[in-house]
């Protein structure tokens, strides 16, 4: 029989891996729901804002009605595939990429010089609006 000697036994060591929440993860996760908030604002800010924008352009009702359904068709579909885009570009660059589109757009979406450009900004940036939300899922879910 062997006798065990109070301290020969070894001390079980942690396991390695990162901070569940720290300071990086908080950060992303709040640019991430800045981004989407702004995202859902600004279809708010644009109905809000439509009298003003057909007046300046120009265009009655009907063709001002579009400029609101091709925002909000595109987001909601730019949600289907948008999980997808992100395990194949990575979480971290097409949340970016989309975040920087979005940006982007915004800034030019009041210099579009026709209804048509206008059109396809907002399109666009629909696209680029309705990816952001399933990316803050996927951010909380880490």
């Amino acid at each position: 029989m062997t006798a065990l000697v109070a301290g020969a036994v070894a001390p079980i060591p942690a396991p390695a891996g990162s901070a569940a929440f720290g300071l990086r993860i908080f950060t992303g996760l709040l640019g991430v729901l800045l981004a989407v908030l702004v995202s859902g604002f600004n279809e708010n800010v644009t109905k809000v804002a439509m009298p003003d924008i057909r007046g300046a352009m120009g265009i009655g009702y009907d063709e001002s009605t579009w400029l609101l359904a091709v925002y909000s068709a595109t987001s909601i579909s730019a949600m289907a595939f948008a999980p997808w885009c992100a395990a194949t570009f990575s979480l971290r660059r097409f949340t970016l990429c989309a975040i920087g589109a979005f940006l982007l757009l915004g800034i030019l979406c009041p210099l579009a010089p026709n209804v048509d450009a206008l059109m396809l900004l907002r399109t666009l940036q629909g696209f680029a609006g309705g990816a952001l939300p399933p990316m803050l899922m996927s951010v909380a879910l880490r």
